[in-house]
């Protein structure tokens, strides 16, 4: 294999270098020659049939498995920390039904209030005793009371009045007085899950924050209220009625 190998470099050198010189070498020079061609023959075979791969790739191989296995120290953090990247709107401050700055009066655990919550955070925040709440609806009116020649609010140009009624109940067998103390109170509407209200204060005696002091017999139900004044756009467009309420 030796001898064969070196003739075929000789040869070569013959043809490279002209008839002009011939090269002699000893023993042991042939010998390190055909060690080496040898060598780059049988690299070339074992390339060839895809027993030698390509260091270069085998080390970005590795060098992606590691980043996998080890991430980066701000990747581990924010992991930590319970920091995602998320998509959708929003201000960072939710308001749900009743609570906006940490406080839960009213609120289940799980912060998905519905209408009968937001009655719990208006008697707590208000500071209701002797009867309770129970939520009945809302309208949208151009003024309220809606009969003729009633003593009411008006809405105004361009704009409508969001009525939300509540049940005022007297539940006990006994005459009761309703308290009532709006002075720390913030009762905003939350329509459509986005615009927010602030409650339109009123001079109305069946306005909730007005009711202080209101008498009930036993069993009695009257119907107590809670206005906000909306722009025509807006009372086009419910589709729902939130209460927030808060305490500053």
């Amino acid at each position: 294999m030796k001898k064969r190998i070196l003739s075929v470099l000789l040869c070569m050198a013959l043809v490279v270098s002209g008839c002009s010189s011939v090269i002699e070498l000893t023993s042991e020079e042939e010998n390190l020659v055909a060690e080496y061609a040898a060598g780059v023959v049988i690299k070339k075979y074992k390339e060839s049939k895809g027993l030698i791969t390509d260091t270069k790739k085998e080390e970005q191989t590795n060098t992606d498995n590691a980043a996998k296995e080890n991430p980066t120290t701000a990747e581990t953090m924010g992991s930590e920390n319970g920091i995602s990247e998320t998509t959708g709107t929003g201000s960072g401050l939710v308001e749900n039904n009743g609570q906006t700055d940490g406080s839960t009066s009213g609120l289940p655990a799980d912060g998905n209030a519905g209408p009968e919550d937001s009655a719990r955070a208006l008697e707590q925040v208000l500071k209701i005793q002797g009867v309770e709440l129970s939520y009945l609806g809302y309208s949208v009116e151009d003024k309220y009371p809606v009969e003729e020649f009633s003593f009411g609010v008006e809405a105004g140009n361009k704009h409508k009045l969001l009525v939300v009624e509540y049940d005022v109940w007297n539940s006990v067998d006994l005459d009761a007085v309703m308290e009532v103390d709006a002075t720390h109170a913030v009762i905003k509407a939350q329509i459509n899950g986005s615009s927010s209200v602030n409650v339109y204060k009123t001079m109305l005696n069946n306005d909730l924050m007005n009711m202080n002091g209101s008498t009930f017999t036993p069993g009695e139900a009257k119907t107590g209220v809670l206005i906000f004044r909306i722009t025509d756009e807006m009372a086009e467009n419910i589709t729902s009625v939130n209460i927030n309420v808060t305490e500053k």
